[in-house]
């Protein structure tokens, strides 16, 4: 790793010494809000994420930044030869010498900090992708001999790619999730899903039983049928529409662009987004209002939802991007419940790559 300036870089470098990722996870959140275009602290942020895709990221807006960065390419080759060296029969071996080439736990920081200084060492973020290549090949060859019919093969394969290790280098706007429930509503086995089964049975049995039975019976069924719609968890559909709504009623007293709401795939999970107009000069008031707005919503955040962000856009130049920043659900419910104060919830500003 690159020498260090600074106090707050010599803190997070410090932090990450010490293996305290978090820490140095907010330390240098706030670090790029008001550097966006250190190539040092992108670099410390690549070695203390845990998400490989964000890793990535950080490296090559390093490299961008900075396209002579010590190390940078060299470790971005890296990860770019793991994700393609194809992954051997027998995953056992590999396994095993990876296991071989990592140092004891007596002596774990010391040769880290020394690898780090010549930017030979290789994250722990990697060996977890390589690990996680291999599973995938192991069960691409066994689900055939078990299962025996394609749509099982294909869900299994499906729901492995799911993992954030697998997702993070092959790229973060993947949504294998969408896929697999595609494939369990279809009706193969004939059991009815809670979700849509319910949904469709109201219309069909309610006009079925009506002329055939007694008005008095027919009175009596229909609430009871009825009654259990609303006890029944929303679809996805209707979860990332109330996500946009909460969004666009949250920032309704900034300048956001009309339609700019939706839903995506970032660092912090499944994530409601919106543009808001700025220019350079208003950006830096701006988005510490902008992250205390997202938090007051933290109570009426749903399930499923990993965070709130927003994409500052220059509007008088066809939108073009700002700066991209945001804040994970728990934090915003801690704030909305008064777990943390104000200064905490800013100081855990997400920037997303």
């Amino acid at each position: 790793m690159t020498e260090v300036s600074g106090d707050e870089l010599r803190a997070a470098y410090e932090a990450i010494q010490a293996d305290e990722l978090a820490r140095a996870r907010d330390i240098l959140s706030a670090y790029l809000v008001d550097h966006p275009n250190d190539p040092d602290g992108w670099w410390l942020y690549a070695h203390a994420v845990s998400d490989a895709s964000q890793g990535l990221k950080a490296l090559e807006t390093v490299i961008k930044l900075d396209p002579k960065y010590p190390n940078a390419q060299a470790l971005i080759d890296e990860a770019t030869a793991f994700d393609i060296e194809p992954a051997p029969s027998e995953p056992a071996k590999p396994i095993r010498s990876f296991a071989a080439d990592q140092p004891k736990p007596s002596s774990a920081k010391p040769a880290t900090v020394q690898v780090r200084s010549s930017g030979s060492r290789i994250p722990t973020w990697l060996v977890a992708v390589v690990v996680l290549l291999i599973v995938v090949a192991a069960l691409a060859l066994l689900l055939p001999r078990l299962g025996g019919e394609g749509e099982q093969a294909a869900t299994a394969v499906a729901d492995a790619s799911e993992t954030p290790g697998s997702v993070g280098v092959g790229g973060t706007d993947t949504v294998t999730p969408q896929v697999v429930e595609t494939d369990t509503n279809t009706p193969a086995t004939g059991e009815p899903t809670e979700t849509l089964e319910t949904a469709t049975d109201a219309p069909t049995e309610m006009p079925t039983e009506s002329p055939t039975e007694g008005p008095t019976e027919a009175s009596g069924e229909t609430p009871t049928e009825s009654a259990a719609s609303p006890t029944e968890e929303p679809s996805s559909a209707e979860t990332a529409v109330s996500q946009i709504a909460l969004v666009e009623s949250t920032l309704s007293g900034f300048a956001v662009v009309p339609g700019s709401e939706v839903q995506v795939q970032t660092p912090l999970g499944n994530t409601a987004v919106a543009d808001v107009c700025t220019d350079a000069g208003s950006l830096r008031s701006q988005i510490p209002d902008v992250i205390t707005a997202l938090g007051t919503a933290g109570s009426q955040i749903p399930d499923g939802v990993g965070g709130l962000a927003v994409r500052f856009v220059d509007c008088n130049a066809n939108n073009a991007l700002i700066r991209y920043v945001g804040i994970s659900s728990d934090d915003a419910r801690a704030f909305a419940a008064g777990e943390i104060d104000e200064a905490a919830l800013r100081s855990r500003i997400a920037v997303i790559p």
